[in-house]
């Protein structure tokens, strides 16, 4: 069993809300189409996740989400970037390359993406297990403001957020709680992302979406001495005053 939900903040002011919800709904099942063929192909469920790996590996995993919708998407293409202004306050423009767009048969959408790695073990400090993610998204934020308006219909920045335990924390955890609290101790570090972020959004639309397998699945369980639960996908859009 996985825990999935889709959180749209302000969303009164955006008019295309129900396509983002769509691309958010196809980024679940683009990631769940993963999991089985891998499963498939090897004969066993722990073995790989898409969030384990890097930024070009997630926006392609959001790419899938438009194609499963029967839309198009176009990831790493050449576009016209606004930069500093000069001397007279004119922008400067220069050539070069946008994550990811997305077309439907209405609207399109132009991505700027981030990966955050956010360590979120019991011996993190409450208030401090978001801080990659919110400096990730600050990132990506900057980076969709150089898009230009006419880039797409709607711009926004994706953070791809992908937190992690220890295998020592993980497995204590899971010891001594069982896969109930577990499953209630990441359900609680994603409110309070939740909360923290709905406070940074101030009146832009803004959407959240997580996809978590049970934690005694086996796809939390990687090479590297961590365990990754799940993975957590921000939306957030600039709008043409910004």
């Amino acid at each position: 069993m996985s825990f999935f939900t889709i959180d749209g903040f302000n969303t009164e002011h955006f008019a295309h809300d129900e396509h983002i919800q769509q691309l958010l709904q196809g980024w679940k099942k683009s990631i769940d189409r993963y999991l089985r063929n891998v499963e498939k192909a090897i004969g066993e469920s722990c073995c790989d996740a898409p969030w384990w790996y890097n930024e070009r590996t997630s926006i392609s995993v959001l790419a899938g989400a438009a194609w499963i919708n029967q839309w198009s998407a176009l990831e790493e293409y050449s576009t016209t970037k606004r930069g500093a202004p000069d001397e007279n306050f004119e922008k400067n423009h220069r050539t070069g390359r946008a994550d990811l767009m997305v077309q439907t048969p209405e609207v399109s959408f132009a991505f700027e993406a981030k990966q955050a790695w956010q360590r979120i073990g019991t011996r993190t400090t409450a208030g401090v297990r978001s801080k990659n993610i919110l400096k990730k998204k600050k990132s990506a934020w900057k980076d969709v403001r150089e898009l230009s308006v006419q880039e797409a219909d709607y711009r926004f920045s994706a953070t791809f957020a992908a937190p992690f335990f220890p295998d020592s924390d993980f497995e204590k955890l899971l010891e001594n709680s069982g896969k109930k609290p577990v499953t209630a101790y990441i359900k609680a570090w994603y409110e309070e992302l939740h909360e923290q972020l709905s406070r940074q959004t101030r009146g832009r639309p803004h959407y959240m979406a997580a996809y978590f397998p049970d934690p005694e699945s086996g796809l939390v369980t990687s090479t590297s001495g961590f365990h990754y639960p799940g993975a957590v996908l921000i939306l957030e859009q600039c709008q043409k005053g910004n």
